[in-house]
């Protein structure tokens, strides 16, 4: 059995489309979490992806060297 007591109304949550055709979604926009020289140093770090060598262990490499990086510049 649930409790229902656990359910309400987000009054400050989205509102929904009145338009049931309406599949968008508006997000705000966020500031850059880097600055662009933090930016340059991710890029000479982590380097550019070779499209003709697009292989599942060495774009999750990517991901996590910028991971790692903007993790230590947001910390």
């Amino acid at each position: 059995m649930q409790d229902w007591d656990d359910y309400g109304i987000d009054w400050n949550g989205p509102v929904p489309s009145t338009n049931p055709y309406t599949n968008t979604v508006v997000v705000q926009e966020v500031e850059e979490l880097l600055t662009e020289d933090q930016k340059t140093q991710l890029d000479a770090e982590v380097g550019p992806i070779n499209p003709s060598c697009l292989v599942e262990e060495i774009l999750l490499n990517h991901f996590s060297a910028a991971k790692r990086y903007v993790l230590s510049c947001v910390s």
